[in-house]
């Protein structure tokens, strides 16, 4: 695939995201999913302007419509989608020459029934070649949040959440580390092989492995282009999950033949782990909403070979009689707004409102109030998000305390050596004994989530 034909489809992509309102991940993996003939440079440079494009959204409309007569919200969206990929490649893709970036979009817009528009495109974008420096610089925006907002393409809205959050400079180093490349993390299903076997396998296949954070396995991967044409991926070795969400395994380390419910377990991370730490014992009851999502359980589960996983469509909100009062632990990894998770998925920013975290609240306790009836007296409740709000965290384990009979668990002696389990609002205060943790991107090595811990006290 040349470049012009993966700028092509970066424009495609970056219009269905952006414009016909499809997630990121799943628009960009799906192509790339069905492209399996793309080189690896192909793929990492198609990957990189459309992730690029979208996280960049709102500076890349910022710098459009300084140099644009028409602005971007008036624009047709094809027109405005070749805007802003080749802006993104303007503005933020060194080893592309501003000209090839201009002369290939504007080769673009030839070649489409919005053909009379090439001069308009042409335009705009030597423009803002030609202004680029000047576009660049915010230090003139008196408004600091509104700078801010511009400089890392985040709605001002989160970013004054945030702010009100969080100590000294907290807001500005999560803003910038979401900003930056995620890396691709994997955990070893130590039960089937070891961390050594895993680097090994890679390593044959110039693939390289290195030590995660916190996790003895977990590794970080690189220099490869398809997941699944690794071998220990397709032996079920691995399994992609992030340093964040591999913290709800290591607490709840569940002992051999204990009974466990995963009440929102798609695509099945937290329950392949649980599965893995029980050492084939057991059972682990893996369920979602909608059956396409149990096949995305299914699918891993049938990878991985694990025995002691019951893969099964169920709605949280409706209680299973069958289930009251069965299990040892009850994993409530719930719907949430998906703000610690923008690094990966970058449209968030766009989707997401305050009215919807509220919303999001009041869904996550009808919930729990559900789901916490299944585990026995003396059992265990792990409530997670990967967000980063007042609303779905700390104000729900509060709710669970007062409103539901579980008591939170202290977690300073289950952390994992080097994890600061503490959470920034106004100075540095330990959480962890309150039975919390609030991992951030930026202040520790890993997406954002939030993790508790209680114990059924009747």
């Amino acid at each position: 695939m040349t470049e012009k034909t993966a700028r092509e489809a970066a424009v495609i992509l970056a219009e269905k995201i952006l414009d016909e309102k499809e997630y990121s991940h799943t628009a960009l993996h799906g192509f790339l999913d069905r492209a399996s003939w793309m080189s690896r440079q192909d793929r990492a440079f198609l990957s990189r302007i459309v992730t690029g494009t979208v996280e960049r959204r709102l500076f890349l409309d910022y710098a459009i419509d300084q140099v644009s007569k028409v602005k971007t919200q008036k624009m047709k969206p094809f027109i405005r989608a070749v805007l802003r990929t080749a802006a993104y490649q303007i503005f933020f893709m060194d080893g592309v020459a501003d000209r090839a970036a201009c002369s290939e979009s504007v080769n673009l817009v030839k070649k489409s029934r919005l053909h009379n528009l090439s001069g308009f495109v042409n335009g705009v974008l030597r423009s803002l070649i030609r202004e680029k420096e000047g576009i660049s610089d915010l230090t003139g925006i008196q408004d600091k949040t509104r700078a801010m907002s511009l400089g890392y393409s985040m709605p001002e809205w989160i970013i004054k959440e945030w702010q009100g959050m969080f100590s000294g400079d907290v807001t500005e180093r999560i803003l910038k580390s979401i900003s930056e490349e995620s890396p691709v993390v994997v955990r070893v299903n130590t039960s089937l092989a070891s961390v050594g076997q895993v680097r090994k396998s890679l390593e044959a296949r110039g693939v390289k492995g290195e030590a995660g954070p916190y996790f003895s396995s977990s590794l970080i991967l690189s220099g490869f282009s398809r997941l699944e044409e690794l071998e220990c991926f397709q032996k079920g070795w691995i399994q992609v999950q992030d340093t964040s969400s591999q913290l709800v395994g290591y607490l709840a380390a569940p002992k051999e033949g204990s009974r466990i419910i995963d009440v929102c377990a798609a695509p099945g991370g937290k329950t392949l782990h649980a599965a893995d730490l029980l050492r084939g014992t057991g059972k682990v009851t893996a369920c979602d909403l909608s059956e396409e999502k149990v096949r995305l359980i299914r699918d891993n589960v049938r990878r991985i070979g694990f025995q002691n996983i019951e893969p099964v469509v169920h709605d949280a909100l409706q209680s299973n009689p069958a289930w009251e009062e069965t299990a040892d632990l009850v994993i409530a990894d719930l719907p949430c707004s998906g703000l610690g998770v923008m690094g990966r998925k970058p449209d968030i920013r766009y989707r997401m409102t305050k009215e919807q975290i509220v919303a999001l609240q009041k869904l996550q306790r009808e919930m729990l109030a559900v789901v916490s009836g299944y585990v026995k007296p003396g059992g265990r409740l792990i409530y997670s998000t990967c967000t980063i709000t007042r609303e779905e965290n700390v104000e729900n384990v509060r709710w669970i305390a007062t409103h539901l009979p579980f008591q939170p668990m202290d977690l300073s002696e289950a952390l994992p050596e080097g994890l600061s389990a503490t959470l920034a609002k106004g100075r540095e205060r330990d959480t962890a004994k309150e039975g919390y943790v609030q991992l951030l991107p930026g202040v520790h090595p890993c997406d954002g989530f939030f993790v508790s811990m209680f114990r059924k006290i009747k």
